[in-house]
């Protein structure tokens, strides 16, 4: 922490750029931790960063650590409320890293709330975004066999290519 303090206090520009990741890495931590108080300040912290600055990835992520916070509390009119600003935030951008996790996130929040057929979208969405992300990666065979390997990325696209059969099966029906 000393190391980062120096080097931020040298520039405005450089405390600002890195202090997004810092607030995302502190944040996620204590999400992990349930503490969802210090979570919800560094998210918000790192929400007002990137608002300043137009980054929209990490705007995202921010709104998405919150809406995973109020999830977990049960306190669904905020989880969704984060999440709209979140789809927002990168509607019209080309934001994977958020993307995917975004999705990810409104997906189990339509779950919870029994709206089945909108949280298989948003699954199927991620899942598209994950795919996109590999096969970005395949000039580097170890990183796109780690990237793959991670359990989160293969439980979305597990259950994202489940969801999208539903949709391909219907689309073909005839009416």
């Amino acid at each position: 922490m000393r190391a980062f303090q120096e080097v931020t206090a040298q520039s405005t520009l450089m405390r600002s750029i890195l202090q997004m990741p810092l607030r995302l890495g502190l944040g996620q931590y204590w999400l992990g931790r349930k503490q969802f108080g210090r979570a919800r300040e560094q998210m918000q912290e790192l929400c007002r960063l990137a608002a300043t600055s137009g980054e929209r990835t990490y705007l995202a992520l921010g709104r998405q650590g919150l809406a995973e916070a109020a999830l977990t509390q049960r306190d669904f009119p905020t989880a969704e409320r984060e999440l709209s600003e979140a789809l927002h935030a990168i509607d019209g951008y080309e934001v994977p890293l958020a993307e995917w996790r975004v999705c990810a996130t409104a997906a189990r929040t339509e779950l919870v709330r029994g709206r089945r057929v909108k949280a298989d979208a948003y699954l199927t969405r991620s899942a598209a975004v994950l795919d996109r992300l590999a096969a970005s990666l395949t000039d580097d065979a170890d990183l796109h066999r780690s990237f793959l390997a991670q359990p989160t990325v293969q439980t979305i696209r597990r259950h994202g290519r489940l969801a999208a059969r539903p949709l391909a099966v219907a689309r073909r029906a005839p009416r």
